[in-house]
């Protein structure tokens, strides 16, 4: 008995999706319970860490998985993080570049005062070589950020960060806003802040009580008044010496 040509190639079209189906379910499995096991790990340390996570999504070619309810404290309380809804995004076949959705609503307990905030929508992109952190990007369209005593409304907000080739544990950085509106102790013309530099971060960038660890070696204020991005870091509670303009 002959087989057409079709039937072949059908059957063949069968195995290779069967063979991909399997391939993604074994790297769905893989994921799963990925950043319940993280958050264990940090409330084993004396962090406050709550999620719930979802079974991965986005056959054939990604692997999505969303995560609600997060909560974020580290021992000393020192700031407080708390999200409605996550998703980490990558495909089967880089799973070295992983893509954030930030929640859509936030809320930021620092130096005292309790933010809301607001963007959509607010993404990270995140490479990795070798396991360690290569290239990070965190572009925020439309962030409001709201608590009882301000308002600051930022048009758009970018954060960029690459691991620097001379040295390991140090970092390149790029800070970009633009159309900043708030109650600023400098006028509000909603002109952009850009600034740039480097730090040092050999042993991570959050020390074991969730401060900063990084070593600012370098930053430069390329656009924008030097007074309103000293306010912006202070308002975040950036650690290190000021920022020399």
């Amino acid at each position: 008995m002959r087989i057409s040509k079709y039937a072949l190639l059908a059957g063949i079209a069968i195995a290779v999706f069967a063979a991909w189906g399997a391939y993604w379910a074994v790297q769905r499995a893989a994921v799963a319970g990925v950043a319940a096991e993280a958050s264990a790990q940090w409330r084993a340390d004396g962090w406050r860490a709550e999620l719930s996570e979802a079974p991965a999504t986005g056959f054939p070619n990604r692997l999505d998985v969303d995560l609600t309810d997060i909560v974020v404290s580290p021992p000393n309380g020192a700031w407080l993080w708390t999200g409605d809804r996550a998703r980490a995004r990558m495909l089967t076949y880089r799973q070295n570049h992983l893509v954030v959705e930030w929640p859509n609503r936030q809320t930021l307990q620092i130096n005292g005062e309790v933010w809301q905030v607001w963007a959509k929508p607010m993404l990270s992109s995140l490479v990795f070589e070798n396991g360690a952190l290569a290239r990070f990007s965190w572009d925020a369209p439309n962030l409001k950020m709201k608590s009882s005593r301000q308002e600051i409304s930022i048009d758009r907000a970018q954060f960029h960060l690459r691991a620097a080739p001379s040295e390991v544990g140090d970092f390149d950085y790029y800070i970009s806003l633009e159309g900043v509106w708030g109650a600023f102790p400098t006028p509000d013309d909603g002109g952009p802040v850009r600034l740039s530099g480097r730090f040092s971060a050999p042993n991570g960038l959050l020390s074991a009580d969730g401060r900063l660890t990084s070593d600012i070696q370098r930053i430069s204020l390329t656009e924008g008044d030097p007074v309103l991005a000293q306010y912006l870091f202070e308002l975040v509670g950036l650690p290190g010496p000021a920022p020399n303009y």
